[in-house]
């Protein structure tokens, strides 16, 4: 029996070690699991971080430009004057890819040849391939070079050729050119004397401009690719990017995988450093700009960079921009948001006003919608004060239409105006023949017609009046005058 007993236990307990054995992988593989989990949420988190406005340190002026719908989500100092520095080759290479366009141009064939006169504005002002007069380049390698590495000879050669070769005219013809391509972007705030950014005397610009000039790049599909090289092959030689985002070749440290291209320079002057990239996500295209930044230091062909550096800056504001913005609703269509009053409506009195479409704006992510505040703006052409049981109201005039645009809705956050949709009648409202006849009745005799006759009536009546007083009086005068001759005639002859 004891014996037995002592067997029913071993069994017991090795069959509880069996069971305990087959959870504790799962518990802990579960556990495991559980922590992954939670540094997967983490990591996320970090990445998706939504703030209002990006934690920059500098007092760089900035402006972030979404391409798709033309906003200006974020800047600091966007309309201060500002030398373009590499801007300008920006301008310059859509103007020498137009020309080349016009003139049936294919530049990877088109050999070019420098002059010494379209190497003699540039000698020396670095960035330069080195170039000298009689050396012979494909105008793809020109462009290549004026983008990637923000070579000032290799611009100056390709603007020089455009202008001589197939212009027929000086530099001067190139740079009208310029100067009509910045207006026709937009850009009117911007001069250009030269086509390399090399500073000069009233050449300016604004980081709104420059946001504007990038956008424009960036749709030329060609250069946009070109800019987003980290190098390339000039003969025996590699070219590297002077864009220190795309690459770590020149500068380490401030490669940034989401930065698409365009182009980095610096102007002679102190903090005169400009810094452009575009930045992508959920098929949105935004462009970065970063202007009056500290220069790039370059001691014994050793380069760095300084505080209040552009890349700093680019490095908080290309994770913010690609976190911080997405599409929201802000009216659905066919979401009433007021009533007209109906003057003169058949069977309607009212009329309620709607969107004339869903509206979608981009705006940041962080907005509190509810406090996304609403103003109409009723066209007052269309629109005018009523009165209704003495109260003043908005009123139309019958007949009104099924989607006759009557104002806007406006919406605004902080104060500042995010957007704008049409309002528009919802439905049709039929005049009313009767009301309209009585209508023009009343307005026959209380309007300004009315007025006049009763005026001109009044006028008349005193005018008569008048009359009548006045030959009154000339008649009384009269009368005595020919009683009182009777008298003196009486008293003549009683003197006989």
């Amino acid at each position: 029996m004891f014996r037995k007993t002592i067997r029913s236990m071993q069994i017991f307990f090795l069959t509880v070690m069996f069971i305990v054995q087959l959870c504790l992988p799962g518990a802990a593989e579960e556990s495991s699991e559980s922590f992954s989990g939670e540094d997967m949420s983490s990591s996320e988190v970090s990445q998706d971080v939504v703030s209002p406005y990006p934690e920059l340190v500098s007092d760089n002026a900035v402006v972030v430009y979404n391409i798709d719908s033309n906003q200006v989500l974020y800047s600091k100092r966007k309309e201060e004057v500002f030398a373009p520095a590499a801007a300008a080759k920006l301008i310059s290479m859509m103007v020498v890819r137009d020309i080349f366009t016009e003139k049936g141009i294919d530049s990877n064939t088109q050999m070019i040849t420098a002059t010494a006169d379209s190497l003699r504005d540039v000698y020396g002002i670095t960035p330069t391939l080195g170039l000298s007069a009689g050396d012979v380049m494909t105008a793809e390698e020109l462009i290549n070079a004026s983008i990637v590495a923000n070579e000032n000879d290799a611009c100056n050669v390709l603007a020089y050729y455009c202008s001589t070769e197939l212009l027929g005219g000086e530099i001067g013809v190139f740079i009208e050119r310029m100067n009509k391509k910045a207006v026709e972007i937009g850009a009117t705030n911007s001069v250009f004397k030269n086509p390399t950014g090399i500073n000069a005397a009233g050449m300016v610009t604004t980081p709104e401009d420059v946001a504007l000039i990038a956008a424009a790049f960036y749709k030329y599909n060609e250069l946009q690719i070109i800019s987003q090289k980290a190098n390339f092959s000039l003969g025996k030689s590699t070219i590297h990017t002077r864009n220190y985002l795309l690459s770590d070749f020149l500068l380490t440290g401030q490669k940034n995988e989401y930065a698409k291209g365009i182009i980095a320079g610096q102007g002679s002057n102190a903090n005169e450093y400009t810094l452009i990239t575009a930045v992508e996500k959920e098929g949105l295209c935004y462009i970065i700009v970063v202007m009056g930044a500290s220069n790039e230091l370059n001691k014994n062909g050793v380069r760095s960079l300084q505080e209040n550096n552009a890349y700093t800056d680019m490095n908080i504001l290309i994770p913010w921009t690609r976190a911080s913005f997405g599409y929201q609703t802000l009216a659905e269509e066919g979401e009433i948001i007021a009533e007209l009053r109906v003057d003169l409506g058949k069977d309607y009195d009212y009329v309620s006003v709607v969107p004339e479409s869903k509206f979608e704006q981009l705006i940041n992510k962080s907005t509190n919608l509810s406090l996304v505040e609403r103003t109409i703006k009723y066209d007052t052409e269309t629109v005018h004060k009523g009165e209704q049981s003495g109260t003043v109201v908005d009123t139309i005039s019958a007949p009104v239409l099924k989607g006759q645009v009557v104002g806007t809705l406006v919406f605004s956050y902080n104060g500042e105006e995010l957007g704008s949709v049409n309002l528009v009648a919802q439905s049709s409202v039929d005049s009313s023949g009767l009301l309209t006849t009585l209508n023009r009745i009343k307005g026959f005799l209380f309007g300004s017609t009315m007025k006049y006759i009763l005026i001109a009536f009044v006028v008349l009546i005193v005018v008569y009046v008048l009359f009548s007083i006045v030959s009154a009086i000339i008649r009384g005068v009269k009368r005595i005058k020919k009683t009182t001759k009777r008298r003196d005639a009486r008293d003549d002859d009683d003197t006989d």
